[in-house]
């Protein structure tokens, strides 16, 4: 008797240490893994530009991680390509993997790792182009009336507090939306914007090239443009013109020579530590790079764009990891041209100016934690069915214990009762056994209550 009220108190022990046991062994370890994004291939060059953000996960919590050496490895049908490098504090690094022959939904074995230790591993596909043809990007009027249709638009889509900008008008005529020329524009600015160079009349294109500079975070203008011919007609356009206040600035030539590389200085506030460049056409990434800024410098740093085929091009630069992707915040795209003959600078400004930029989707191509999370759940799955087959064993055990010891007491309870009646004694022997048998169903439930509180527990953990 002594052995099982031990038992009937050990069982609800072991079931418990067996849970917790289960529950350690079932949670998550600490990982390092890499994310890897990417674009479909440009057409400035073969070979794909890929995003890395090394990431930590503990306990379900993802926090970025600086990872010194990383080592991408791709190998195709045709070939292979190695690149080594370093993330940045920010978990980023911008690899790029010189695949020749490289298209659309081609399939790529990639492996990540820092000094041997796995942090992606997969096959790719290699993404699909983005929708080609940018369209038209004007600036939207606050108000425009008269005559005329004058569009607005600048080069490099928004002004740079303190940096020189270009703005180029065009003006129709709003009945056909032919072009115009021989049109004089005369800007008024408002406080904070001040004109360098004033729009000229109008070509035969009808385009006028001007040059601003914002002084501080908003900008805005009143324009009047005027024809020259009888009868002659007016126009005016009045509005704000957008500002990205922190963005870096760059002497980027509009036309570059193909096959060649190109150094580029820019320059962001001083108190940005980096500054993130990526080369993209219409359909895809050509390039990008993670720099560190130069604070005792003033801010400054430099970049190699690499040769590239004839075309057109986006120069983006972002202080936002992601900033190339929204568009938005910090983030100025600078079309340029890549061509054989140097053409008419001002003409080439002109005609980028008004081209939207084209933003190829980033999309994940290989999640470094999609393994370990599958051998993780894999692992809470056995953990837990040990716990539960541990306590559905406990129940039956503790129950078992229960009744055989409620049996015995009944025994001995009937033995002193039989005594008593010998001996003339006045004992109600079937209302004693009757609540001696809800003292034992009682007991029995309270048993089973308790394992069923852990079990459901843990089946919500599992949830």
């Amino acid at each position: 008797m002594r052995l099982e009220r031990v038992a009937i108190g050990l069982v609800p022990a072991v079931a418990l240490a067996t849970v917790g046991l289960g529950l350690r062994a079932g949670a998550s370890s600490r990982t390092m893994g890499a994310r890897v994004y990417a674009s479909s291939p440009g057409l400035g060059r073969p070979g794909l530009a890929l995003k890395l953000v090394t990431l930590v996960e503990e306990a379900g919590v993802v926090e970025v991680a600086q990872v010194g050496r990383i080592a991408v490895v791709a190998s195709t049908a045709g070939g292979g390509a190695r690149w080594e490098g370093a993330s940045n504090s920010e978990g980023v690094a911008e690899a790029w993997l010189a695949l020749d022959d490289l298209h659309a939904g081609d399939r790529v074995d990639l492996t990540v790792t820092n000094d041997q230790q796995g942090l992606a591993v997969g096959t790719i596909e290699v993404p699909a182009p983005a929708s080609a043809a940018a369209a038209d990007s004007g600036i939207r009027p606050q108000r425009s009336s008269g005559e005329l249709l004058v569009d607005i638009f600048i080069y490099g889509g928004a002004l740079v507090p303190n940096a020189p900008a270009t703005v180029v008008a065009q003006v129709r005529d709003k009945e056909t939306g032919r072009p115009l020329g021989g049109v004089a524009i005369d800007a008024e600015p408002e406080p904070g914007l001040s004109i360098d160079h004033p729009f000229p009349v109008t070509g035969e294109r009808g385009m006028s090239v001007a040059g601003v500079t914002a002084g501080f975070l908003t900008a805005a203008w009143s324009l009047k443009a005027t024809s020259t011919g009888t009868p002659r007609r007016t126009a005016e356009w009045s509005g704000a013109l957008p500002v990205s206040a922190g963005a870096a600035t760059v002497d980027l030539p509009p036309i570059l020579p193909p096959g060649a590389p190109r150094t580029l200085e820019l320059t962001v506030p001083p108190a940005s530590p980096r500054l993130y460049l990526e080369v993209r056409d219409v359909v895809g990434r050509d390039f990008g790079a993670a720099l560190d800024i130069d604070r005792a410098s003033g801010g400054h740093a430099n970049a190699v764009l690499p040769p590239l085929a004839a075309g057109v091009y986006w120069l983006v630069t972002s202080l936002d990891a992601h900033g190339g992707e929204s568009m938005t915040g910090t983030t100025v795209a600078r079309p340029f041209h890549v061509e054989a003959s140097g053409g008419d600078a001002e003409r080439e400004i002109a005609d980028l100016a008004r081209l939207a930029t084209p933003n190829p989707p980033q999309m994940l191509i290989l999640d470094g934690f999609a393994a370990p999370h599958r051998r993780a759940a894999g692992t809470r799955r056995r953990a837990m069915t040990i716990a539960l087959s541990a306590l559905a064993v406990a129940t039956i055990l503790e129950a078992l214990l229960v009744l055989g010891a409620a049996r015995r007491t009944q025994r001995s309870m009937r033995h002193v009762a039989n005594a008593a009646a010998g001996a003339g004694g006045l004992i109600d022997g079937e209302a004693d056994r009757v609540s001696a048998a809800a003292r034992v169903l009682v007991l029995v439930l309270v048993t089973l209550l308790g394992f069923a509180v852990v079990a459901l527990l843990l089946l919500d953990r599992v949830g």
